[in-house]
């Protein structure tokens, strides 16, 4: 099931969504967002889920060319001013595949369509799914059932899942080959062994979200600050890459064809943070640089990882407090414009990994910008590395460790030259000590996969060949 971190208290105001527009590009065509919010078995989401919802939707609308959004909800819905919302409820596959058609109908074999779903994940050992319920009654959606929907549509298709265990769906963390989607695109907020958290407002006000939905949206809205070629486009591995280097909350999976266009061009961003990068200056020691467009309060949230996951009871707020602002002057945290540099020395945390969030609360909302996982490197991580082939040009790469580091993996011709970058530099993963598995697309069976890893100045590379 899903975790709820610790509360933040705000109101927050759902904007209206988009009605559907044509679009001429090859990026997303139409996006059907299912969220769940009540269940019998599982604790409510609300208001997360129709956040997530919201926050999509306005990400979609900034990204380039106009999207039809169409909403879906557990429960029939009314019909609402600037929204398009499927009517019934979505408790069974039957009722998705009918949502879809509403969602997608008029949309041609060579487009893209988005297909969201947000709610309660199950991974135990007799099943597998994610919940559907309008709070009275309550439906498991398999693997196979979902895959059973998508199989059928001629277009491209890209599948989202925001779910705790939602890597299960594509084998992600299972130690088992299941892959139902064929070469269908699908992107999991987290592996089967993890949970997918969000946060509520505990005075019962509008305010909270999925983590990962929120800095997804984040990544292909104004900006486009996944874009990390700076080509105007983002593709679906573009997204993945950024997600890893600034979501430590879990570790997000994909499978398929991982040049799926999501965004292209869009408006500029109005974030009042932005750029934000993390690096480790020394052992324990990270400095921490970010761009402040307007004169924002800044707050730093310091989760510590325990025996069961994150710890966000446990965690620690801290205000900014290098500045002070005219005009803001009493406020906590007042930050003004311009490039900031913050040195956090952590040496005396005992722990592999903590997250560090990075919060501004702006005319009584709060946003949380980013949610980067912190790794804390001892001794040697003796990597081992294996692959394994998906289908034709589809690998995935497994990677144990016995303790933290970063990770660069490349694949080399025969005479050892980088032909392509995978990552760079990315941290390994709470809970992934076993096996930290890397998808990704590369032609041309016999090339090498050079995996190196860094911890505290130290290096270790080993390699392996594609099957």
């Amino acid at each position: 099931m899903l975790k709820r971190a610790a509360a933040l208290i705000l109101a927050l105001t759902l904007c209206g969504l988009l009605l559907p527009a044509r679009a001429t590009g090859e990026g997303v065509r139409a996006a059907l967002l299912v969220g769940m919010d009540t269940f019998v078995s599982y604790s409510r989401l609300n208001p997360a889920a129709a956040n997530n919802m919201a926050v999509l939707s306005q990400a979609l609308a900034s990204a380039g060319e106009p999207v039809g959004v169409t909403l879906a909800y557990g429960s029939p819905q009314e019909p609402t001013e600037g929204c398009r919302v499927y009517p019934e409820g979505v408790l069974t596959a039957e009722d998705l595949k009918a949502a879809m058609e509403m969602a997608f109908a008029g949309v041609g074999e060579g487009d893209t369509v988005l297909l969201y779903l947000c709610t309660h994940g199950v991974w135990e050992e007799d099943r597998c799914g994610l919940v559907l319920s309008d709070g009275i009654t309550e439906t498991l959606l398999t693997p196979r059932e979902l895959a059973g929907l998508i199989e059928p549509w001629q277009g491209r298709i890209l599948v989202i899942l925001d779910a705790c265990h939602s890597g299960a769906f594509i084998g992600r963390g299972t130690g088992e080959s299941l892959h139902p989607f064929g070469e269908n695109s699908v992107l999991t907020s987290c592996l089967a062994g993890e949970d997918s958290w969000y946060w509520q407002d505990s005075s019962g006000g509008a305010q909270g979200s999925f983590y990962f939905t929120r800095q997804l949206a984040a990544g292909i809205g104004p900006g486009c600050p996944a874009d990390e070629n700076r080509d105007g486009l983002v593709y679906l591995s573009e997204l993945t890459s950024w997600l890893w280097k600034v979501f430590g909350v879990s570790t997000p999976q994909f499978s398929g064809k991982d040049q799926v266009l999501i965004a292209s061009g869009g408006e500029s961003s109005g974030a009042c943070i932005r750029d934000v990068l993390i690096t480790d200056a020394s052992p324990g020691i990270f400095e921490l640089s970010f761009t402040v467009t307007r004169p924002v309060c800044v707050a730093y949230q310091l989760v510590p990882r325990g025996e069961n996951g994150w710890n966000f009871a446990a965690a620690a707020i801290l205000y900014d407090r290098e500045e002070t602002v005219p005009g803001l002057e009493g406020l906590a945290g007042a930050v003004d414009t311009g490039r900031k540099t913050r040195t956090l020395d952590l040496t005396g945390l005992n722990t592999d990994y903590a997250l560090l969030q990075l919060i501004t609360l702006e005319e009584g909302e709060i946003t949380v910008h980013t949610s980067s996982l912190l790794s804390f490197e001892g001794e040697d991580p003796q990597i081992q590395v294996q692959t394994e082939k998906i289908r034709e040009d589809f690998y995935c790469l497994t990677i144990s460790h016995s303790s933290p580091c970063r990770l660069t993996v490349s694949l080399t011709d025969e005479e050892g030259q980088e032909v392509q970058r995978i990552l760079t530099a990315v941290s390994t993963r709470p809970g992934t000590e076993s096996g930290m598995e890397v998808c990704f697309s590369a032609s041309g069976e016999g090339c090498r996969v050079r995996v190196k890893a860094l911890w505290n100045g130290g290096t270790e590379t080993a390699e392996t060949v594609l099957p």
